[in-house]
């Protein structure tokens, strides 16, 4: 059990590397064509969907709705000292 586990590790670990190459090589050609800041809200938007789908996977998204709603609501709290 132990090597399989380790085995999926290295695996994840390999793939999350490939991840962030091919991200950071796509965002430097991109960077050419768009503004930085369009850039980094695409790769923020992209990379929550892709939690979203992880923690979807692993049946996690139930535990996220409490915490979701202590932070709306202390947004919601703060919202009109930013006015």
């Amino acid at each position: 059990m132990h090597a399989q586990s380790a085995k999926r590790g290295i695996l994840l670990m390999i793939a999350g590397s490939s991840i962030f190459s091919t991200n950071d090589a796509f965002s430097k050609l991109a960077l050419a064509h768009i503004p930085t800041s369009q850039i980094l809200a695409m790769r923020g938007v992209l990379a929550a969907l892709v939690l979203l789908a992880v923690l979807g996977g692993m049946g996690q998204l139930p535990a996220l709705r409490p915490k979701m709603a202590v932070a709306y609501t202390h947004i919601r709290a703060h919202e009109t000292t930013i006015e």
